[in-house]
């Protein structure tokens, strides 16, 4: 999984999608890394980056409003975020893996609606859905003007 992991963020980096870097740890032990995606795009593990691929080309976003027509949209920008809590009894059982939410980005920059698409425990699921909540975006933009768009989320829970 990390060798995937590696060459899958090395894939991501090479094809010229580049965020910005956090590392966040609960305790020296344990962390929880974040990568946002765009609809149906590829997920890397890694720390927090804005990784927008979907099978190597720039996804367009999908609105909200599915009536909205863009002829340029831009990809929500990540402004703050809240870092997820790792599960006391989770890490207890060493249970680790990625949690993929999708969420929608509002106008405002608020996230809503957030629903969980896969994870490997309902714990890791609760903390990062609590997590993301709390994240505040730049809004998307189409054609200059702020829009609402469906956006996918990975949280990766790891024991070193």
């Amino acid at each position: 999984i990390v060798v995937s992991a590696v060459i899958l963020s090395a894939a991501v980096a090479g094809a010229g999608y580049v965020g910005a870097s956090a590392v966040f740890q609960d305790r020296a032990a344990e962390t929880a890394s974040l990568s946002p995606v765009s609809p149906r795009g590829t997920t890397a593990d890694s720390t927090q980056s804005d990784t927008n691929a979907d099978s190597g080309e720039h996804a367009k976003l999908k609105t909200k409003d599915a009536s909205v027509q863009c002829d340029e949209i831009t990809h929500p920008v990540l402004r703050e975020t809240v870092k997820p809590v790792y599960p006391e009894g989770a890490r207890e059982e060493k249970v680790m893996g990625l949690v993929i939410v999708e969420l929608v980005v509002t106008v405002d920059g608020s996230v809503e609606d957030v629903r969980v698409l896969e994870s490997p425990d309902e714990r890791l699921s609760a903390a990062a859905v609590e997590a993301v909540r709390q994240w505040r975006y730049a809004p998307a933009l189409c054609d200059g003007t702020p829009v609402s768009v469906f956006y996918k989320v990975t949280v990766n829970f790891q024991l070193h």
